[in-house]
């Protein structure tokens, strides 16, 4: 089963009412999909642990946060490789 839930986007439970926007998919092996949602509110000043629910009990809210592309401490360019000299 596909999911139609976007990383990024703004989701709340119907069940629990818990909001925030989507930061994980979880695919297991039976088709089971689960989303990891993380709150974007501080409950008495201190952030709330990402809860992860069924892709059917979210309800889309907002757009939510901006995906911008940014650079990470991972790979990067490879340089170019010099010329091995031939023999002549």
């Amino acid at each position: 089963m596909r999911s139609n839930i976007e990383l990024g986007k703004k989701y709340r439970d119907r069940i629990s009412g818990f909001t925030g926007i989507a930061t994980g998919r979880h695919e297991y092996l039976n088709g089971c999909v689960r989303i990891t949602i993380t709150a974007t509110e501080l409950h008495d000043g201190k952030p709330v642990d990402p809860q992860t629910f069924d892709t059917e009990d979210l309800v889309f809210v907002d757009d939510g946060v901006v995906n911008k592309s940014f650079a990470t401490s991972g790979p990067g360019d490879v340089p170019a490789a010099r010329k091995t000299p031939a023999r002549r």
